[in-house]
C-alpha cells in the first residue's frame, strides 16, 4: 500500500459536502477541518493497533496526510508488503467484495505464491472510524 489510500464519503455525495462545507460558519468549517483530521488520526492509530506485530517496519509507516484545504485526507501505508499483510496472498487470500477493486490492484507483484493468511488491520480501522465520522459530520449538519 505503498499508494495512499483515499478514504472519503461515497462518490456519490462529495458534491454535496462540498457545497456544504462553503455553506458554513468560519467556526463551523474548522470543526469540519478538525474532524476531518482527527478522523484521519484516528484510522491511522488504530490500523496501527490492528496491525500485527511486524519487525519490518508496517506499523511505524502508517500516517495520515491531510490536503490543503484540511477538507480530505489520506491515509498511506509505506510498505510494499502492506497489500498483502491486509488481503492475505495465494490461496489463502481474503478479499471483502467492496474492496476487489482496490485489492486487485495488486495482483502479480509477486508474492502470490506465498499463501500467507489475511491479517487485516486498515480496513477494518477505516469501518470503524468512517461510522463514528458519519455520525459527527451528520451533529454538525450534514445530511
Amino acid at each position: 500500500m505503498s499508494k495512499g489510500v483515499n478514504i472519503s464519503i461515497p462518490a456519490s455525495e462529495q458534491a454535496k459536502f462540498k457545497r456544504w462545507t462553503e455553506s458554513l460558519t468560519k467556526k463551523n468549517k474548522v470543526e469540519c477541518q478538525n474532524l476531518v483530521a482527527n478522523t484521519a488520526q484516528t484510522i491511522a492509530k488504530r490500523a496501527k493497533q490492528f496491525a500485527p506485530v511486524d519487525k519490518s517496519g508496517l506499523k511505524n509507516s502508517i500516517h495520515s496526510v491531510l490536503s490543503g484545504d484540511r477538507l480530505s485526507a489520506e491515509v498511506i501505508v509505506n510498505v510494499e508488503y502492506g497489500p498483502y499483510q491486509e488481503f492475505g496472498t495465494g490461496n489463502k487470500a481474503t478479499i471483502p467484495s467492496d474492496l476487489t477493486e482496490y485489492a486487485m490492484t495488486f495482483k502479480g507483484h509477486g508474492a502470490r505464491k506465498l499463501n500467507m493468511r489475511a491479517q487485516p488491520y486498515l480496513f477494518p480501522a477505516v469501518r470503524i472510524s468512517m461510522a463514528e465520522f458519519r455520525s459527527k459530520l451528520n451533529k454538525l449538519g450534514f445530511k
